[in-house]
């Protein structure tokens, strides 16, 4: 009797198996937790997903029906609104003062340049350290810097040094603070949860980034900026709050690492030597230096491309605000992180790019501008959620460090790189490379792991690759 000629793998079954991998691995480091602290923290999760499956609705918000991180991120969303607060009378305090752009350049570089520098070794802080009561000590030497800026404000108009001199305090927080708010949440909800968990955060973010410099606008105009740095030293009070009312029995069991030599370089090589997460942070690093500079190419696109002022520029920031919001949405209702999600949204993160870049008219580059901002989002989540999958316990604030030093810490660079290029090419053309850089990255990084799982499993006697390859 002839054989029968078997199928050969389908398309997906990379990804599948990529997810079973991950699942097995999740499984494998949750040995080590103590038996009645994992019963409560990882509740019969047969039960809750296989018998009783949440309603759409139900998926996308499953996250804050754990009391630990709805706390968590009530606390969150005000203190990052009081930020925007800060940040925006910062800036309009600066400009003021000198009337001059290069002097707000000064404050980004302030701001962001500490997590480049200092951010690696911030996240073996983080491993070391109980990351509730480092979170709580990083909120309160920033709470204490808005109520120096209060204080000075309304005693007089601060000087630019003494406002550049906090700045910079602030961006040494920053270092430690940004990449722990990053991996705090991992320690509230199970890794079932925690794409939820960061999609709902990010959610909340943008909520932050949208109300906050439009209220802080209006207060800047009727009562003066020393009510916006006051304003955000009270902010901060209800991160404590929360935090003081969190439940730590029901926390992920911590994992403190002892200090020892060459722990900032184990991480960097365990980043390296583990595929997935070498992957993720080589696309991130890409991605951050030029394509998600795009504040840098907005508001040259408003006035030059389609002779807006203002008005528009403000108008297309609000825009990809709503599509991050929307993006922060769907990724909500995903329950794992696989290599399809990164092509499909790269696809779309591309596309948008390129439709901005040939706009031939208004409407249809504000459509555009809205997708940028749904895929540059789920792109951060997916990305966010995969290292910290993807990471053992006691590296993932060194993992999450070099996630925010990829994402952020290269903003200083990316965003002078982006400048430069809008000044000589323009901004359509400067959001035509974009699109093609991101193609290439994807294809590169995203396409070829699924290209080398397929070669592995059609070639006989040759084994499929693990994690670590």
């Amino acid at each position: 009797m002839a054989d029968v000629p078997q199928p050969g793998p389908s398309e997906s079954e990379p990804d599948a198996a990529e997810a079973a991998e991950a699942e097995t691995e999740t499984t494998r480091r949750g040995r080590g937790w103590p038996a009645r602290r994992r019963a409560r923290f990882e509740p019969d999760v047969t039960a809750v997903e296989m018998t009783s499956p949440l309603p759409s609705r139900g998926r996308a918000l499953r996250s804050l029906r754990n009391r630990n991180f709805s706390l968590y991120i009530t606390g969150h969303v005000i203190s990052q609104t009081g930020n925007w607060f800060q940040t925006t009378a910062e800036i309009w305090l600066i400009l003021v003062i000198t009337d001059s752009a290069t002097a707000v350049g000064v404050h980004s570089v302030l701001r962001f340049g500490p997590l480049m520098l200092f951010g690696i070794p911030g996240g073996l802080v983080m491993d070391r350290y109980d990351h509730i009561r480092l979170f709580m000590l990083t909120q309160g030497i920033s709470g204490l810097i808005g109520v120096a800026l209060a204080v000075a404000a309304f005693a007089s108009s601060p000087s630019l040094m003494f406002i550049y001199v906090l700045v910079g305090l602030r961006g040494v927080v920053f270092a430690i603070d940004n990449p722990l708010r990053r991996t705090i949440i991992r320690d509230f909800v199970p890794d079932r949860d925690l794409s939820n968990a960061v999609s709902l955060n990010s959610s909340g973010n943008t909520i932050a980034r949208t109300l906050g410099p439009a209220i802080a606008g209006i207060l800047m105009a009727t009562v003066g900026v020393a009510w916006c740095f006051t304003i955000n030293a009270v902010s901060f009070l209800p991160v404590f709050v929360t935090l003081a009312m969190v439940d730590r029995d029901k926390l992920r069991p911590a994992v403190v690492v002892a200090r020892a030599r060459g722990q900032v370089r184990e991480g960097l090589r365990y980043a390296l030597r583990t595929r997935r997460i070498r992957r993720t942070l080589l696309l991130v690093a890409i991605l951050g230096l030029y394509p998600l500079n795009w504040n840098v190419i907005v508001p040259i696109y408003a006035l030059r491309t389609f002779g807006g002022g203002a008005s528009l520029f403000g108008f297309m920031t609000s825009l990809m605000a709503v599509g991050a919001f929307v993006g922060a949405t769907m990724i909500a209702r995903l329950t794992g992180v696989v290599g399809a999600h990164f092509r499909i949204i790269g696809a779309l993160m591309a596309g948008a790019f390129l439709v901005v870049a040939v706009a031939p008219a208004l409407p249809v580059a504000l459509v555009g501008l809205a997708v940028l901002g749904a895929s540059l989002t789920s792109f951060q989540i997916l990305a966010n959620s995969r290292l910290q999958l993807e990471s053992d316990d006691e590296m993932s604030g060194r993992i999450l460090a070099l996630y925010s030093v990829a994402l952020i810490g290269t903003r200083p660079i990316g965003g002078f790189v982006t400048g430069v290029i809008v000044e000589w090419t323009g901004p359509r053309t400067a959001f035509a490379l974009s699109a093609a850089v991101v193609v290439i990255a994807v294809v590169t990084l995203a396409f070829g792991s699924a290209s080398r799982a397929r070669f592995s499993r059609a070639v006989p006697g040759r084994s499929r690759p693990n994690r670590s390859a």
